[in-house]
């Protein structure tokens, strides 16, 4: 969104990011006007861990979502004032509301694939991809239920104080304006959705930095090394997950850079793996030789964009998408499920990578599919903006 922001203002319109409290810095780095709202999941997310059944730890998340809504209504409020557009992503539930008010244009922009119910793949929320369809729409029904017990009192009631009439289904309401920035080779809509959403490539920054000299020095020492990264994932088992990672280094003699992300892994004293902050994914999965990681759609797009194989450890949401899709396509071996995570099981999909030949060939084709591809351009072409009512 920052490099969209970064464009916009190159087409010359003014913009103005309003967005959690962590985003701040980077909108501002890139000189646009910034303003604060909603609620930091990462702070709110630090010390949990995923696999955990607690039902308390249902219900914190459910009073943390309806806090930053309500959060996120006053903060558009406000951002909107003399906008001629509102373009939205994530989980912002306040932005077609707020355009509304204001009487103006609004698309909110997925990089989710499964956001549409439909036959062919369950609600983002069901790790059980290979449901039949009957139990994949039930699965949406439920999500929809769940989604107006959740969220639709504060939304009408926010929707009352700025005039605007009730809404009768969230679910809806929230997917109405809406694309995928996700690239058609990756992710084909469904047939039994209907009219074709709008849908680009996926939106990847134009500017990547190089990375750091320790890093390349660290490539530069041996034979390529395997990436481990869980991104936004939070983990209560940071020790485990490293002594994984090292078990597998000495059994395979491979080496390996893990991302420090938001689990915050510590510095191993393993001298065979490397822990990196924020670096460039679309530089450095061109140098290793697979990529093993949650499976948000922003690391399924970069690694397929650099030809690299993916194991995916699927946490959430879409990520159980992502790691039936990655499999489908042959851009990886079967996900390992978050708990059953082991050295084990990421030594047998390893073995299965180096003894599969037809891994790297589909790598190599997918990246030349994607080689050039610019969801942001895409969205600056003519029937686009002609669709949305904009002029941009």
């Amino acid at each position: 969104m920052v490099e969209f922001g970064k464009r916009l203002r190159a087409r010359g319109h003014s913009v103005r990011a309003a967005s959690v409290p962590s985003a701040k810095p980077h909108f501002e780095a890139a000189g646009i006007p910034f303003v604060e709202g909603g609620l930091d999941l990462r702070t709110f997310l630090t010390g949990k861990n995923f696999g955990s059944l607690s039902l308390k730890a249902r219900f914190d998340e459910v009073r943390f979502l309806r806090k930053d809504v309500a959060r996120q209504f006053a903060a558009l409020g406000v951002a909107v004032r003399e906008a001629d557009a509102v373009i939205s992503g994530g989980y912002n539930y306040a932005a077609g509301s707020t355009a509304a008010m204001r009487g103006i244009p609004h698309v909110h922009v997925f990089h989710v694939p499964n956001v549409y119910p439909t036959d062919t793949h369950p609600c983002m929320n069901v790790p059980w991809q290979s449901l039949p369809a009957w139990a994949n729409r039930a699965s949406w029904r439920v999500n929809g239920l769940i989604q107006n017990l959740m969220f639709r009192g504060l939304m009408n009631r926010e929707r009352r104080r700025i005039s605007l009439p009730p809404i009768a289904d969230v679910w809806e309401t929230f997917t109405a304006n809406s694309m995928l920035a996700i690239p058609d080779a990756l992710h084909a809509a469904p047939r039994d959705l209907g009219p074709a959403r709008p849908q680009t490539s996926y939106w990847f920054t134009s500017e990547e930095p190089a990375l750091p000299p320790e890093l390349e020095a660290f490539l530069d020492r041996g034979p390529r090394p395997f990436y481990f990264g869980i991104g936004s994932m939070p983990s209560a088992e940071k020790a485990k997950t490293i002594a994984t990672i090292s078990a597998v280094c000495r059994a395979f003699g491979t080496r390996a850079i893990v991302s420090k992300g938001w689990a915050g892994f510590d510095a191993p004293a393993d001298p065979a793996i490397f822990l990196v902050g924020k670096v460039s994914h679309a530089r450095l999965f061109e140098r290793v030789e697979f990529v093993v990681h949650h499976g948000g759609p922003g690391t399924v797009s970069t690694a397929a964009r650099a030809g690299a194989v993916q194991i995916l450890i699927p946490h959430v949401f879409d990520q159980f998408y992502w790691g039936r899709r990655v499999a489908e396509l042959g851009l990886g071996p079967k996900p390992i499920p978050l708990a059953g995570f082991s050295a084990g099981a990421l030594g047998e999909r390893i073995r299965e990578i180096r003894a599969v030949s037809a891994y790297a060939a589909r790598t190599a084709a997918m990246r030349e599919r994607l080689r050039g591809a610019d969801g942001i351009a895409d969205f600056f072409r003519p029937e686009f903006q002609k669709r949305w009512g904009l002029a941009l």
